[in-house]
């Protein structure tokens, strides 16, 4: 399994796993702890870190597969992953739930940074033989050596096929599709926000400047658009707009999966921190309220480059009225064609 940072690296081959025969770390010690995530050692994969011990989680062959350890600043830490232990070997700095031999086990060694964390992408191609692993990690206590460590919750992580979402409801055309964030792209008759490409024809309004050769790729643009006839996206009205902290999109779920769900074709994920709202009744609302179909909008921050997850989600947005399918005309009675136009 391959493990590369989402971080600055720590070392030139600091990411390079190697296999590890022998005990943890020296000079383990302090008080046992339970087998759960702490303030001084935390672990999950893919944000999910709720459930009955083992932490539960998926790991998909098709998506990005994020794992985060916390515990104090720019302190060192241990990372282990392999087959699930079934007699776990304790000892001061807690429970060790993998098992430490096999061709399976892996170690990752590093710092946290000035936030106490460091995240990891796991290569999902070196997920292909579908078989569950478990991760668990230790961090240290105290910079001074010798090093007190202390033991994550281990989490034990099941293959999946996608952790996010494929497209299961369909979207017609003139369904609403639409986009505020940096153009990535420019063509005679398209423009790209994201990944997210919208031709423009001569029925699209260009609301504060003339013509497409007016923009640029880093401008800002918000992007009131539909989707086409044949799942691409046609732009209604394109407007300038100031740079911002966060991406919005609007439209409606197209899939649901058990990290993140599809919307406007893209994936886009969640974490524990994810807020949401519900717009119909301004409650606050959890990821299980989302159905398919739902008119939602994501907040994404614009700076995330590896993984889309949404800060904030509007459930059962208010969106224009979307048009439905029509039904077969009926016979009619003939009438009498109208009166010529007189002047």
């Amino acid at each position: 399994m391959t493990i590369r940072s989402l971080h600055r690296p720590v070392a030139a081959a600091g990411f390079a796993l190697a296999l590890l025969c022998g005990a943890l770390p020296a000079g383990i010690a302090g008080a046992a702890e339970p087998e759960i995530n702490g303030a001084a050692a935390s672990l999950v994969v893919n944000f999910y870190s709720v459930g009955s011990f083992p932490l539960d989680a998926s790991t998909g062959l098709m998506d990005p597969n994020l794992v985060v350890i916390s515990g104090a600043p720019d302190m060192r830490y241990r990372m282990f992953s392999g087959e699930f232990r079934k007699r776990p070997r304790r000892s001061a700095a807690g429970v060790m739930h993998v098992k430490r031999r096999g061709a399976s086990f892996r170690k990752q060694r590093g710092k946290l940074d000035a936030e106490g964390t460091a995240r990891f992408s796991i290569d999902p191609m070196e997920l292909g033989g579908g078989l569950p692993f478990s991760v668990q990690a230790a961090v240290a206590t105290r910079r001074a050596r010798p090093r007190e460590w202390r033991l994550s919750g281990a989490t034990a992580a099941d293959v999946v096929f996608t952790r996010s979402s494929g497209v299961r409801v369909a979207m017609g055309p003139g369904s609403v599709a639409t986009l505020l964030g940096p153009i990535t792209g420019l063509a005679p008759f398209a423009v790209m926000v994201g990944n997210i490409a919208y031709s423009v024809g001569a029925e699209t309004v260009l609301g504060n400047f003339a013509t497409l050769d007016d923009l640029t790729e880093g401008e800002w643009l918000d992007v009131d658009g539909v989707f086409g006839v044949t799942g691409t996206f046609v732009a209604v009205e394109l407007n300038r707009e100031d740079a911002g902290k966060e991406v919005r999109m609007r439209g409606r779920v197209e899939g649901l999966g058990s990290a993140g769900f599809s919307i406007l074709g893209v994936s886009v994920y969640v974490s524990s921190a994810t807020e949401y709202t519900d717009d119909t009744t301004g409650a606050a609302a959890t990821y299980e309220d989302i159905t398919e179909s739902m008119p939602v909008q994501i907040f994404i921050p614009a700076d995330a480059t590896d993984v889309p997850v949404a800060t904030k989600i509007r459930l059962n947005v208010e969106i224009e009225p979307e048009p439905e399918p029509e039904p077969e005309p009926e016979p009619e009675e003939e009438e009498p064609p109208s009166r010529p136009f007189c002047s």
